[in-house]
């Protein structure tokens, strides 16, 4: 899976890092709760607009779950 390191990186340090298609460090992710502290989030990339989503993750004390709008034309 290309996104590994990024969501990784998105877990012991809170950011997404580079993006693993284009190089570039113009990402961003989102986290959003669903149910108790499960729930789904994306990893993206602003400059070639791929991205990751990811399914059924637990949302930990302290994640940065802030609303970010999910690009609507991203490449998943």
């Amino acid at each position: 899976m290309k996104w590994l390191k990024n969501i990784e990186s998105i877990v012991l340090n809170g950011s997404s890092g580079i993006c693993p298609y284009c190089g570039s460090n113009d990402t961003e992710y989102a986290a959003t709760i669903v149910f108790g502290d499960m729930g789904f989030g994306d990893v993206w990339c602003n400059s070639c607009k791929n991205a990751y989503h990811i399914s059924r993750i637990k949302i930990q004390d302290g994640f940065d779950s802030a609303a970010k709008t999910v690009p609507t034309d991203l490449k998943y």
